[in-house]
């Protein structure tokens, strides 16, 4: 038994081991003579209350940009070909300081954008590696859908940056139906108080890091200074 990373008691004399004792109780579940319950998390019935508040707009500014615009969640635009969604990818620690091309981490968004001086960088042969299944070009919204707190960060891409491989962290968003949803209209409604908000309502704890996985396809937002779906 472990307790708090601590396997001795403070007078120096070890804890119980438990393991064999909670393989037989575990094993026992099935006829009913165990404390070890089936939880099934593939349902819509998550036990975390913030789940199911939908935020709305709360300040009088946000209440006027969005009062006209359609409402659409991140996966009714990938369904009607107005957005496609990717992920990144991780290339190793080996590949760190072996060329220029700068590999886009969750802190390397800021400010919408990235920083001209990202931490890592990879060779252009890592690049290329990579390239063809990332395919970033200007236009592209990145958002951090893994970590903690950075959850929820934007940037675009742009000429002058989107030659860069992305960390498996970040999504990489695909505006394919610019007069449907501009990308900077799409950066815009990312970062309004009440989606930044029911984005952090997504997030659960997978482990110890935080995620947003499947539900970032539940983000529903305004669509602004396009059409519309």
């Amino acid at each position: 038994m472990i307790v708090r990373g601590r396997t001795h008691y403070p007078d120096g004399t070890a804890y119980p081991n438990d393991f064999s004792r909670l393989s037989k109780d575990y094993r026992s579940a099935s006829h009913g003579r165990s404390a070890w319950i089936d939880v099934d998390l593939h349902t819509v019935e998550y036990m975390v209350p913030r789940y199911y508040v939908k935020q709305v707009p709360t300040s009088a500014e946000e209440r006027g940009l969005v009062s006209d615009a359609p409402m659409c969640t991140l996966g009714e635009l990938i369904e009607q070909g107005t957005i496609g969604i990717r992920k990144g990818h991780e290339v190793g620690g080996s590949a760190y300081g072996t060329g220029e091309v700068p590999f886009v981490r969750t802190s390397d968004l800021s400010n919408f954008e990235i920083r001209t001086d990202p931490t890592r960088s990879v060779s252009v042969d890592v690049y290329e590696k990579y390239r063809a299944q990332q395919k970033l070009s200007p236009g592209n919204v990145l958002i951090v859908i893994d970590g903690r707190y950075r959850i929820g960060t934007t940037a675009i891409l742009t000429l002058n940056n989107y030659q860069c491989v992305v960390q498996s962290h970040i999504g990489i968003v695909d505006v394919r139906e610019v007069n449907t949803l501009d990308p900077y209209a799409l950066l815009f409604a990312l970062n309004l108080p009440f989606v930044k908000k029911r984005m952090r309502s997504l997030v659960f704890i997978q482990s110890t890091l935080g995620t947003l996985g499947k539900r970032l396809l539940e983000l529903e937002l305004p669509m602004l200074g396009g059409e519309g779906p």
